[in-house]
């Protein structure tokens, strides 16, 4: 089995939508991959829920209904989409809950600030990022101090994982990936947060999205993927694991 991964879904701009439909999975990837595909995790913003764009979102929503397996999405701080009280907790069986929106496709909000187990994998899930480059965004929920305290418990027993996702990477790695606006710079709370927690743990691969272009940074034991133009499909050779690129799929 394996476990798709793409970033940022937004109505507005159906690229990503694009990279993620059935045909172009198994262009990319070949059938016998797609075919195995348990898991979609979207790391980037999602608008499954906005009502004034519902009618594109439940097209894209359609497009994805093609294909086989759910889609999971990580919840992000300042998103539309940030209103839980009226979703439906749901256990499908990987550790934690999840926070389900649709039965077909079957689409559900990872809880931030939690460990979950899919596909055999240990995942630390985190939240989204502030964002300042538009005029009339502003931030909303972030983390609380109830959810921060949570996690510092969780990481006192857990802090070794093989995947971390999110939609922000941690800030000094931002820094060095990216030329942050001065925005970024001043006032990106969550990617200080999580500078404090990728501190404390060890994990394989960071996979994140909110930039506007690929990037990938390796330091050490820890790999940082930030996916937006691009996915990769975790998977097991032979008992080890590889990130497939579309049309790089690895063999040996």
């Amino acid at each position: 089995m394996s476990i798709l991964i793409s970033g940022s879904l937004l109505s507005e701009d159906n690229r990503v939508l694009r990279l993620v439909t059935k045909k172009t999975l198994e262009n990319g990837y070949g059938s016998k991959i797609f075919e195995s595909i348990k898991y979609h995790l979207i790391v980037g913003e999602t608008d499954f829920m906005v009502p004034h764009e519902a009618n594109i979102a439940k097209c894209n929503l359609e497009a994805l209904s093609y294909r086989p397996f759910p889609v999971l999405c990580v919840m992000g701080n300042h998103s539309k989409n940030y209103d839980i009280s009226n979703m439906k907790e749901k256990d499908i069986g990987i550790g934690e809950t999840v926070y389900q929106i649709k039965d077909k496709p079957f689409v559900a909000y990872l809880k931030r600030g939690k460990m979950y187990y899919i596909d055999g994998y240990k995942f630390l899930v985190l939240g989204g990022e502030p964002s300042f480059r538009l005029k009339n965004q502003k931030p909303r929920i972030t983390w609380t101090e109830q959810e921060k305290a949570e996690l510092s418990n969780l990481l006192e027993k857990n802090f070794e994982f093989d995947f971390v996702l999110s939609q922000i990477g941690p800030y000094n790695v931002n820094s060095k990936t990216y030329d942050l606006l001065a925005s970024d710079k001043e006032r990106d709370e969550v990617a200080f947060f999580n500078d404090k927690i990728n501190a404390k743990i060890k994990f394989r691969h960071w996979l994140c999205s909110h930039y506007f272009r690929d990037e990938f940074l390796s330091e050490g034991e820890k790999a940082y993927h930030y996916l937006i133009e691009n996915t990769r499909v975790i998977d097991r050779i032979n008992g080890r694991v590889v990130l497939h690129r579309e049309n790089e799929v690895i063999t040996k």
